[in-house]
């Protein structure tokens, strides 16, 4: 049994958000703000003893960057995971995101817009938050 989880093949259902900006847009479709999906991989330890590990099923979370100029403060990190994960994906594939009280709409970013708004709004290196990630599989 490994020290580590070796499974090959996590669960895909944040593809089509992953590393990417969406732009929130208010209910006269102007910019309100953006969000960034970061999404994470984790396993529980079912089992083992000093030298040997069994693990579970791996498992799905995301973190959430939000940037909203009308709040103060701009900026929100959320983390989310099982259930509020599943409600997350339901509103986003159909386009709409809640925060606070109000619901917007979110328009995804291609790659290559994804990663300069990344950086220019949020101060994140999509780049380096990939590589990050993708070490802790």
């Amino acid at each position: 049994m490994s020290w580590r989880p070796q499974h090959e093949d996590p669960p895909r259902r944040l593809d089509d958000y992953a590393f990417r900006v969406g732009v929130l847009l208010a209910s006269d479709d102007r910019p309100a703000g953006h969000i960034l999906a970061l999404p994470l991989v984790y396993w529980y330890r079912v089992g083992g003893h000093l030298w040997w590990r069994r693990w579970g099923d791996p498992k799905m979370a995301v973190d959430l960057y939000t940037h909203l100029a009308r709040r103060q403060p701009p900026f929100r990190d959320a983390f989310y995971w099982g259930d509020q994960l599943n409600e997350l994906l339901v509103g986003f594939e159909a386009g709409q995101v809640r925060e606070e009280e109000d619901t917007y709409s979110i328009a995804w970013l291609p790659d290559e817009a994804s990663g300069q708004a990344a950086l220019e709004v949020l101060g994140t290196d999509l780049g380096a938050e990939r590589r990050k990630r993708a070490a802790r599989r």
